[in-house]
């Protein structure tokens, strides 16, 4: 059902071509990327405002880990926390530009790209598919390949599970509170039945999804040895991913 206006895509792939490497090296890059989307597309592109909540999440999250007394939490490990947000988002990044050149992204991205411009939906709708898409299945393939590039070893009583779970509440704040201006209809309008967007959307919790993940990832970290095990264990985690999808897009008209 993806009718996005070809001019907007194409403004997107140019987004994508300027990135140095393909993909984000730093966190500038990445909150500059994501606003150039946001910036990018028209309110009625449900795309914007997964986006938009991941850029401003993102911003936020960010301005409280990298500030000289760590917004009042104590950090263990900053620069890992920092790299791991650059590998995410690239994952992001690139479904999209796979996307937008004729490919096949994972099951899960496909589904939120696939109701894109479907004004049956709220934003909130689209934009907590793409947190799903982007956590339940991203989040573990970035944490493998963030502790690979920093040497880190990936295991729950680490410093760095401890810095990854602290991350949890800021998070589930920031969302709740940026729920509050995506609460209409793609398109701006009123929503219909917020009982049926409630009970659509009640089992979206994003502690569990990240602890999921995290989770996965270590499977995945045990699993490096085995690459067509691990390869199955990743399309389990798309399959799944892409199932919570389909019932948080119920549409609501």
């Amino acid at each position: 059902m993806d009718l996005a206006n070809p001019e907007v895509n194409d403004h997107l792939r140019s987004i994508l071509s300027v990135l140095p490497g393909s993909n984000p090296q730093s966190v500038a890059d990445v909150m500059a990327t994501l606003e150039a989307i946001h910036n990018a597309l028209p309110d009625d592109d449900g795309l914007k405002w997964f986006n938009w909540q991941y850029w401003t999440v993102t911003k936020s999250v960010q301005e409280t880990v990298s500030s000289p007394g760590g917004g009042g939490i104590t950090w263990h490990n900053q620069a890992w926390l920092q790299r791991l947000d650059v590998v995410f988002a690239g994952l992001y990044l690139d479904a999209l530009r796979t996307e937008l050149a004729g490919g096949i992204p994972s099951k899960c991205w496909q589904v939120l790209f696939n109701a894109r411009m479907d004004r049956r939906m709220a934003r909130i709708q689209l934009a907590l598919a793409g947190i799903n898409a982007h956590i339940s299945h991203d989040l573990a393939l970035a944490l493998v390949k963030t502790c690979q590039d920093t040497g880190v070893e990936m295991q729950h009583s680490s410093v760095e599970h401890e810095d990854f779970t602290r991350v949890n509440a800021l998070l589930e704040s920031l969302i709740a509170e940026s729920r509050k201006q995506l609460m209409v209809m793609l398109p701006g309008d009123s929503i219909p039945d917020l009982q049926k967007l409630e009970n659509h959307l009640g089992g979206v919790g994003i502690t569990v999804l990240r602890e999921g993940a995290w989770i996965a990832g270590e499977v995945l970290w045990h699993l490096r040895g085995f690459p067509s095990v691990a390869d199955r264990f990743a399309g389990q985690l798309d399959d799944a991913a892409q199932r919570l999808e389909d019932l948080i897009l119920i549409p609501l008209r």
